[in-house]
């Protein structure tokens, strides 16, 4: 169900934020109020893939449900397990191989600071290796 939303993020990290959010919904307002950006973003879709990337490249961003004019806090929250939604980032990883059939998958050990760990390969991944690159999975397994 698609839904408006308004979130509030620091203005130096804008911009990859926008290009994905132009993507997802009918429409984007944007204003700078001081050092932060408010975003009204009208059509969009809230997904748990969605909802764990904004938790993960976010972790300080305020979500708001609009509904009826009035606002309703949202928060973005990580799944205990991630599955298809984040690369790993190390190339002998199997999930890495483009003939293995395997979607990445990581268990989530600390929410704050975020570490996730593949489940696959053991890598840990921290808050400062996440980036948006790795959210760009385009692996397709067969059933």
């Amino acid at each position: 169900m698609k839904n408006n939303f308004f979130l509030k993020v620091e203005f130096s990290r804008i911009a990859e934020l926008i290009d994905f959010l132009v993507q997802h919904c009918e429409e984007l307002r944007i204003t700078r109020e001081g050092e932060n950006a408010g975003i009204e973003a009208r059509g969009l879709e809230m997904d748990a893939a969605l909802s764990a990337r904004l938790a993960i490249l976010y972790p300080e961003i305020e979500v708001n449900i609009i509904e009826d004019g009035k606002r309703e806090r949202f928060e973005p929250d990580l799944p205990v397990t991630l599955r298809g939604i984040l690369n790993c980032p190390n190339p002998n990883c199997v999930t890495s191989q483009p003939r293995e059939p395997a979607l990445p998958e990581f268990v989530v050990v600390s929410r704050r600071p975020i570490l996730l760990l593949c489940t696959y390969c053991g890598r840990y991944l921290n808050q400062n290796r996440i980036t948006a690159e790795l959210f760009k999975v385009n692996k397709k397994v067969p059933l």
